[in-house]
């Protein structure tokens, strides 16, 4: 018995000597505990050596330890209320968390200043009483936290951070979790970065909800079951050089997010669109690549003030695309910098008396006066050329192809729209809220409408071929007193909709014209092809048939043409 005593003394006697020269001392007292003097410097604790589980070592550490855990395969829920580092020594590989409640965070991280690295974090996959995921692999409600080096899979989040600021979430792997792959909720200031595998997570890769000025770096989201990064109510966030590619939607989708800057950014193989503004403002985007996306490179939805700069859309479905219900939506800052295949976009803005270059790729004309688009091909766009608000303009001789609409008027009055080529087009020209325009001598062909007029009156239809249309040659939707005369209706499913419209389908005055090498003077209609010659007649020979072209109970062409308007001579 005096020998123990004189050990224990012995030994209580060096420990004292060495915290008196200022040398630290760590004692193990049971399993469970670790002693630290309040002198000693931070400790290294080890799991399992020092502790069996990782939140014994966090009940036992101090802020500032740190926690070493080695190989293996843990399962627990670790909450972390101190300022510590925990961190494996042999990689997430390795080192795996397993949720040993499904219905809890792996580690649910309440104190600032944490910094967790190496670890793999799985099976937080519980929902709530509504049946809503809310468990993360990593939940973050902290401030100054550093999260790197770690893999998420399998749990309802990846990483969530909540009414969190300045933390850093970096060179970490987010894949098949149920929601978000990583999700910031009314969280600022933070860094996401160097991510290199956002994939296959249900939800989207990275989202941000409700959080501001963050920085979102060279992270690569791909195949993603949604959107590929995702901001809503997120403002005055900078998004450089992520890579968004092969996701199910967007690649980035902005909604509702204002002031944010996209620099340098590719999105590309999206199932949808590479980049997609919805009701955001004042957002700028800068060198960034959109290709080979299934619907559009780029999209403007309803946002304005947008400005952009060498933008390449290559490839897509429909390169770029600007909607919008009034002139400020229309109201952008693009300059000529930004390609669509290689050609340049024009988008004008409060201009008068110009004319379009001739390598423009893409033409948004908006609140201007007495601008000419002419002699050029536009191609695989929302729109080949788009008029809106604007008057006494001249699009001539342009030849469109592969866009959704191949001409669009909205809301423009008193211009010209002559000559052109529109073949391919969901819809070959269309007018929306636009009166006072004259149509004449342009081609529709193949396109599924050929000419659309919604909301639109008192136009000029004339001289037009409309052909190969597989749903209407022409659809009037609640437009009035249009004229329309001497056009071509040829081989098209339904000749002509009309909804609610009035509409007039002949010349309102007499033509002198030659057929037959005689000359008449009458009213003249349009050329119907399926109007029945065997039983239609033309008795007395002047080119226009006795009978009417019946459109529908309230329409009819009085004056249908025998022949097409072309084999026709005019007296002028």
């Amino acid at each position: 018995m005096r020998n123990k005593v004189g050990s224990n003394l012995l030994a209580l006697s060096i420990c004292l000597a060495l915290i008196a020269s200022g040398v630290a001392v760590d004692a193990t007292l049971g399993n469970d505990t670790l002693n630290h003097d309040t002198m000693s410097s931070h400790s290294i604790i080890h799991v399992p050596d020092d502790f069996a589980k990782i939140q014994g070592a966090v009940d036992n550490a101090i802020a500032g330890d740190t926690i070493i855990v080695r190989g293996g395969t843990y399962n627990e829920n670790v909450k972390v209320n101190k300022s510590l580092t925990i961190r494996s020594d042999n990689g997430p590989a390795h080192t795996t968390v397993v949720a040993e409640n499904a219905n809890a965070h792996v580690f649910d991280v309440t104190a600032d200043y944490v910094s967790i690295n190496g670890l793999t974090v799985k099976n937080a996959i519980g929902r709530n009483e509504t049946g809503m995921y809310i468990y993360a692999g990593m939940h973050i409600h902290a401030d100054h936290c550093n999260i790197t080096d770690n893999r998420a899979v399998g749990n309802a989040y990846g990483f969530f951070l909540s009414d969190s600021t300045k933390n850093t979430i970096r060179n970490n792997t987010a894949s098949d979790n149920y929601g978000e792959g990583i999700y910031l909720d009314y969280s600022d200031s933070n860094t996401i970065s160097n991510n290199d595998v956002v994939k296959s997570n249900y939800r989207n890769g990275i989202r941000l909800w409700h959080s501001h000025g963050n920085v979102v770096y060279n992270n690569d989201v791909a195949l993603n079951n949604q959107y590929g990064i995702r901001l809503d109510y997120a403002h005055d966030n900078l998004l450089v050089q992520n890579k968004a590619r092969s996701n199910n939607r967007d690649g980035y989708y902005l909604d509702s997010s204002n002031n944010n800057i996209l620099i340098n950014n590719i999105a590309n193989l999206n199932n949808e669109i590479g980049i997609s503004l919805i009701h955001s403002n004042e957002n700028t985007l800068i060198n960034n690549t959109a290709s080979a996306n299934n619907e559009v490179g780029i999209s403007l939805e309803a946002s304005c003030n947008s400005t952009l700069k060498n933008n390449r859309m290559d490839g897509n479905y429909y390169n770029f695309g600007v909607t919008g219900d009034n002139v400020y939506h229309l109201t952008q800052s693009i300059d000529a910098t930004n390609l669509v295949d290689g050609k340049s976009v024009y988008y004008w803005v409060g201009q008068r008396n110009r004319v379009i270059p001739n390598d423009a790729g893409f033409v948004c004309i908006v609140n201007s006066l007495n601008i000419t688009a002419r002699d050029l091909t536009l191609t695989k766009n929302s729109v080949g050329v788009l008029l809106a608000y604007s008057m006494l303009s001249r699009i001539e001789n342009v030849r469109t192809s592969n866009n959704y609409n191949g001409i669009a008027l909205s809301a423009s009055c008193n211009n010209i729209i002559i000559n052109n080529s529109n073949t391919n087009n969901k819809r070959g020209i269309s007018l929306g809220a636009s009166n006072f325009n004259l149509l004449a001598m342009n081609t529709n062909l193949n396109n599924p409408d050929g000419v659309v007029l919604t909301s639109s009156n008192n136009n000029f239809l004339t001289m037009n071929n409309i052909s190969n249309c597989e749903s209407n040659g022409i659809l009037v939707i609640k437009s009035l007193y249009n004229i329309i005369f001497l056009n071509n209706f040829i081989n098209n499913f339904d000749n002509v909709c009309t909804l609610n419209s009035a509409t007039t389908w002949n010349s309102i005055s007499e033509i002198t014209y030659v057929y037959n090498k005689t000359t008449y003077t009458n009213y003249m209609g349009n050329y119907w092809a399926d109007y029945i010659k065997e039983i239609e007649r033309d008795t007395d020979g002047n080119g226009i048939g006795d009978h009417p072209y019946h459109i529908s109970i309230a329409n009819k062409d009085i004056y249908p043409l025998m022949k097409p308007f072309e084999d026709y001579s005019y007296v002028t």
